[in-house]
């Protein structure tokens, strides 16, 4: 049977780690782009591969016309949403690059709807999960997804907070990610200057030595401009998303 999965331009490596771990041994590429993969595969039941949470759609194809389809990145709990909220399936590899664990205290300090948050707590079972935003509409959005995913109240503590203004306790979390305000979809760039300086300073503050920093943004230069002597640059992962060309950075504190 053949199969089309298709995804966020720059996320293909990720994409394949999921299918040699859940599907070994099952299929075998036939074509694959920057965004998406053909295989030929055994697999009868097109609902198997609702187990990949960084593909966006998968199409069973026959004579080179779709038999079926299904729209993978849509998530139950994620009812209410913010503009320019982030992807289900881009969060899902943000926290995997984060390298969560289940004794890890997490925080996505511009939570927007919690998309980050709430998929560090169902699908990297983290320890705690902690979402700020400085929008209230934003932080009551989050609270009613964690509501809707029915996350253990004890697992996760949602504020508002101005990032700028916000006061965490040193050396207390393993891993901060987020979807930062780009400058052209949220908010301005002469906005964003004090603010990522704020964010990567109170980040260095928050994280544990080694702990990662994982940040989605077209504000690379801001980025790079903050870390030295903070952060060290383990990764970037370039996107083409909506016309747009964010990356992923991950960021290891020094």
């Amino acid at each position: 049977m053949i199969y089309k999965l298709d995804f966020i331009k720059g996320i293909r490596k990720y994409v394949k780690d999921d299918l040699y771990f859940y599907f070994p041994d099952k299929f075998k590429i036939i074509k694959e782009t920057d965004s998406l993969i053909i295989l030929d595969t055994d697999i009868q039941d097109i609902d198997e591969f609702r187990k990949l949470k960084t593909v966006l759609h998968v199409a069973l194809i026959e004579n080179d016309k779709v038999i079926v389809e299904r729209n993978l990145f849509r998530r139950s709990w994620r009812k209410f949403l913010v503009p320019a909220g982030i992807n289900p399936t881009l969060a899902y590899v943000l926290c995997k690059l984060a390298d969560i664990s289940d004794e890890s205290i997490v925080m996505d300090p511009f939570c927007g709807g919690g998309t980050v948050a709430i998929t560090a707590a169902i699908d990297f079972n983290a320890k705690k999960v902690l979402a700020s935003d400085i929008s209230s509409k934003a932080v009551d959005f989050t609270k009613k997804n964690f509501s809707e995913a029915a996350i253990d109240k004890n697992k996760y503590t949602v504020f508002i907070s101005d990032v700028k203004r916000l006061h965490l306790q040193k050396d207390s979390l393993n891993a901060i990610i987020t979807n930062m305000p780009f400058g052209i979809r949220a908010g301005k760039h002469n906005d964003n200057i004090n603010l990522y300086k704020s964010f990567i300073n109170t980040s260095y503050s928050a994280l544990k030595k080694d702990c990662l920093l994982v940040a989605f943004t077209t504000e690379k230069t801001l980025v790079l401009e903050n870390i030295a002597n903070k952060f060290e640059l383990v990764q970037e992962v370039k996107i083409a998303q909506g016309g747009l060309y964010p990356s992923i950075f991950v960021l290891k504190k020094i």
